[in-house]
C-alpha cells in the first residue's frame, strides 16, 4: 500500500510541475554584453591567447574589425 501511495505522490508532483512550468526568459541584453567582454579579454589578454582562440594576431584582428565597420557598414 505504501508503494501505491508514494507512486501516486510522485505522480501526482510530476504532473502539477507540468502546469506550473514558465518558461526561462533569457535577457539577451546581458548575453550580448557577456559575449562582448568574452571576446575582448581574448583578444587583449596576449598575442598566444588572440593566436590560439581567434586564428589571428591582434593587429590582424584589429584590422579586421575596421575593415567590417568601413567597408560592411557594421557598428562596433
Amino acid at each position: 500500500m505504501f508503494t501505491v501511495a508514494s507512486w501516486f505522490l510522485v505522480m501526482l508532483g510530476g504532473v502539477s510541475s507540468l502546469h506550473t512550468y514558465k518558461p526561462m526568459i533569457r535577457s539577451y541584453i546581458l548575453d550580448f554584453y557577456a559575449q562582448r567582454d568574452y571576446v575582448k579579454k581574448l583578444i587583449h589578454a596576449s598575442d598566444k591567447t588572440c593566436i590560439e582562440q581567434v586564428r589571428m594576431n591582434r593587429v590582424t584582428f584589429l584590422k579586421l574589425c575596421e575593415m567590417l565597420q568601413t567597408l560592411g557598414g557594421l557598428k562596433s
